[in-house]
């Protein structure tokens, strides 16, 4: 090699978690856990604005947007 020091590579594989399968227990913790959690809203708030329309002015661009 040329001397020059080569930077140090840290390879690893990647974690594999199958604790929910091991441990039947820990499967049912974790579906009660989240069976206890408020469920997520399904409206905006009301101060959100309502999205914006694109290319308004442009009515050629907007047709064209609308094929997609």
């Amino acid at each position: 090699m040329s001397g020059v020091p080569q930077p140090e590579i840290f390879d690893s594989l990647p974690y594999y978690d199958n604790d929910l399968e091991l441990y039947p227990i820990l499967k049912q913790k974790v579906e009660q856990e989240l069976a206890r959690q408020p469920k997520p809203p399904q409206t905006l708030h009301p101060l959100v604005p309502p999205a914006p329309k694109l290319f308004a002015v442009r009515e050629i661009l907007d047709a064209d947007l609308s094929l997609r």
